[in-house]
């Protein structure tokens, strides 16, 4: 694989996690902090609220490394090829988490946790990992 090639595949991989992790972070909801004096004013209690979700420890199920890197690299390999892109967007992603035994909240959670993981080279190494798995797809 041309070092132009890894660039691509490396940056699609990233986008497609971004991408992932930016849709799950849209469905959370903020609300706006209030003030002690507002909170007299009203002469009420502000209910309790969840934790949000950064707060909550996420049930991560068989996600491991080896897991992610297989996913994330299957999606990387698909991007750029109608044939199996199609397949992959209609359907075949739920289909293949399922046969990993996870599900799409629990390979969101991993993600996260790489991504906020302080080690950086931790998440370069699953980075040089994904790609090389997506060099092994393409020469199937």
């Amino acid at each position: 694989m041309s070092k132009k090639t890894k660039i691509l595949t490396s940056s699609l991989i990233l986008i497609l996690g971004a991408i992932l992790l930016s849709g799950a972070s849209c469905s959370k909801e903020t609300a706006a902090p209030v003030s002690e004096t507002e909170e007299e004013a009203s002469g009420s209690e502000t209910p309790a609220t969840e934790p949000s979700s950064s707060e909550k420890e996420v049930d991560i199920g068989k996600m491991n490394d080896d897991l992610y890197i297989e996913i994330q690299a299957q999606m990387g390999y698909r991007v750029g090829r109608d044939d199996l892109y199609a397949d992959w967007v209609s359907g075949g992603y739920e289909k293949f988490l399922a046969s990993k035994g996870v599900t799409e909240a629990q390979f969101t959670a991993y993600a996260n946790k790489i991504l906020d993981d302080p080690n950086p080279y931790w998440k370069t190494e699953i980075m040089d990992k994904i790609g090389k798995r997506v060099e092994e797809l393409e020469k199937q």
